[in-house]
């Protein structure tokens, strides 16, 4: 087993393990591991983790589309002296279904599979 996969071991048990915790746990065991290593495992382990509770989320039925607000002037280029107000853009997205969405991935495939 790799020192990795020794990281990924102990942050299962317990994920708020500190990077010195975890060298020392590993020393224990007769295991010399950098500390950056652990800091790299430690990042991916988190990424990964977050990834899986945020699918989890959408399949509950988290909403899909939401409106961007966008932080930009109002108003055109010009002259320096008028300056531009500064009022958020709301940038509404298009609110489909999950059916409308299958259907197009159904015909866009059917297109593909055609040609």
């Amino acid at each position: 087993m790799n020192k990795s996969e020794l990281i990924r071991q102990l942050l299962d048990r317990d994920g708020d393990m500190k990077p010195a915790a975890i060298r020392a746990a590993l020393a224990r065991r007769g295991v010399e591991v950098e500390i950056n290593l652990i800091k790299v495992v430690r990042h991916h382990w988190r990424v990964k983790k977050n990834a899986k509770k945020n699918m989890k989320a959408r399949e509950k039925g988290r909403p899909r589309d939401k409106e961007v607000a966008l932080d930009l002037p109002v108003g055109g280029g010009g002259s320096k002296k008028r300056k531009a107000k500064k009022e958020p853009a709301v940038v509404p997205l298009p609110r489909k279904s999950d059916a409308e969405i299958d259907a197009e991935v159904e015909t866009l495939l059917n297109r593909i599979s055609e040609e």
